[in-house]
């Protein structure tokens, strides 16, 4: 039977219930599904994110390995590069904010001594 690839668009000779016509097809579908599956699913991020965390912290390797990684793609993607330096300004922005109304709280509750105080 001939079928149309849900990925791709080309059409293959399907065997069975075959959605896709290859391996890099298949491959693709399925990190779809699974993005789609765990997009919403907090808890899932959560314990992933937790793993993640633990293997990072407890294996040289692996964490040499990611920042390879993340050296390389951050050096060979410009997306990826800005994409990066928008998050490190929102932390910041975020950080600053946070400081901020630190502040304001630190001066509010010194005035509030210095009002006892005087009394």
């Amino acid at each position: 039977m001939i079928k149309e690839c849900i990925i791709c668009g080309t059409m293959f000779h399907a065997h069975d219930s075959s959605k896709t016509c290859s391996k890099s097809c298949s491959i693709k579908r399925r990190r779809e599904r699974l993005r789609e599956r765990y997009a919403n699913d907090l808890e899932f991020r959560e314990r992933h994110l937790e793993r993640q965390r633990e293997r990072y912290a407890n294996d040289p390797e692996y964490r040499e390995r990611l920042r390879e990684y993340l050296r390389e793609r951050y050096a060979n993607d410009p997306e990826f590069r800005e994409r990066g330096r928008a998050a490190s300004r929102e932390r910041r922005r975020e950080r600053k904010a946070a400081e901020a109304t630190l502040s304001l709280s630190r001066i509010i509750a010194l005035m509030h001594d210095a009002k006892d105080n005087k009394e």
